[in-house]
């Protein structure tokens, strides 16, 4: 029976995540989640096929993991929360990056030359393009497009239903909002919010929310 290891716990990334578990691995499964000082949400989860097991990261016996070759999972959504479970658990465990897994939902379409890097979530339906570039710890919500020749940064979060077209470069830390879309060519930077339904025609810069259709620079990051 297949394991696996995620840590840090949110609704909307377990709820994905646990669903791809069941979906690739209709045999069984067991996953413990790893707990610190980042919990979002205290919904309950239940799959039916999939063992699931909660414990504090003093509980966890990393070692052993690590002996077993258990791949690791980050379970958290926000860009930012990522980060923080990403820094926690390398400081605190010593997890590197290259300790955490893909997790890519079966019904998600990847381009043969599309590269992903290490704890990278692909949700039911997503669609990733040739030549596409996705960063560490990227979220790619149910839905979502990537276009051709496009590079997403580590940590960045991608909505349900968002498109990025062929050619965009999108910064570390980006979060695009459900059912947006970045136009070709688009470049948006690191930390920089785009709202839900926006149409982003122009190049964003760094660490600003924008908004609207066309997508419009509203307020910066705090």
């Amino acid at each position: 029976m297949i394991d696996y290891t995620i840590l840090g716990r949110s609704p909307a990334t377990l709820s994905m995540m646990l669903e791809s578990v069941h979906r690739l691995h209709p045999n069984g499964a067991r996953v413990r989640i790893i707990l610190n000082t980042v919990v979002e949400g205290e919904l309950p989860f239940a799959v039916e096929g999939v063992e699931i097991a909660e414990l504090t990261h003093d509980q966890w016996d990393h070692e052993e993991d690590l002996r077993r070759g258990v791949p690791c999972l980050c379970g958290v959504y926000r860009p930012e929360v990522k980060r923080s479970v990403v820094t926690f658990f390398r400081g605190a465990l010593g997890i590197a990056t290259d300790r955490y897994t893909n997790l890519v939902h079966p019904t998600a379409e990847l381009a043969a030359t599309a590269q992903l890097g290490s704890g990278v979530d692909v949700g039911p339906h997503v669609v990733v393009g040739p030549h596409t570039r996705i960063g560490n710890f990227v979220t790619l919500n149910r839905a979502a497009t990537i276009g051709h020749h496009t590079a997403l940064g580590d940590f960045v979060t991608v909505n349900p239903g968002a498109n990025i077209a062929g050619r965009c470069q999108i910064g570390e830390g980006v979060s695009i909002g459900i059912s947006a879309t970045v136009l070709d060519g688009v470049k948006v930077g690191a930390r920089s919010v785009i709202g839900a339904g926006a149409l982003v025609t122009d190049d964003l810069p760094e660490a600003v929310v924008a908004f609207g259709v066309p997508a419009r620079v509203m307020r910066h990051v705090k």
